[in-house]
């Protein structure tokens, strides 16, 4: 989301704060008429946060997609779980260092800087707004990452 939709939705949001026209008035009950303001005012946070709206507004919408995907999608995980067994298989090959992608004799600074900008790149917040394959995907890969940097900082 551009700067220019977060400065537009927090004005619209002062607007309905300020405006004397609310789901529950302000004038007539105070402390009451707040609810709705500060509803708002979390749901604007929540969303400038997190670039999209609470679970709560998506119903049945979760339900429609699992049901609309479930006959492609078993055949795709069957293929995907395939994929990611032998993913699976070939990465524990890898050394510790080689998944840090640092030397093998670098210093304690090293392996700190090189685990910060791994998990920086992969870490499951920075992946969120990807699809749930690339998430699985990033998801793993950060685990593994952290696992390496484990065994090299106490080896």
């Amino acid at each position: 989301m551009s700067t220019y939709y977060k400065f537009l939705l927090i004005l619209i949001a002062l607007a309905y704060l300020a405006s004397p026209i609310d789901l529950i008035p302000d004038l007539f009950i105070p402390f009451l008429g707040w609810v709705d303001d500060t509803f708002l005012i979390g749901l604007v946070i929540y969303y400038l946060r997190f670039g999209k709206l609470p679970k709560i507004f998506y119903r049945d919408s979760g339900q429609r997609a699992d049901h609309a995907q479930q006959p492609g999608s078993s055949t795709e995980q069957s293929s995907s779980s395939g994929e990611n067994a032998s993913q699976s298989q070939e990465r524990p090959k890898l050394l510790p260092h080689e998944i840090l992608e640092i030397d093998k004799n670098a210093t304690r600074e090293e392996i700190q800087a090189a685990y910060r900008g791994l998990v920086k790149q992969y870490h499951p917040d920075r992946v969120a707004h990807l699809g749930k394959e690339l998430q699985t995907l990033a998801n793993q890969k950060f685990i593994e990452i952290k696992e390496a940097y484990t065994r090299m900082m106490k080896g």
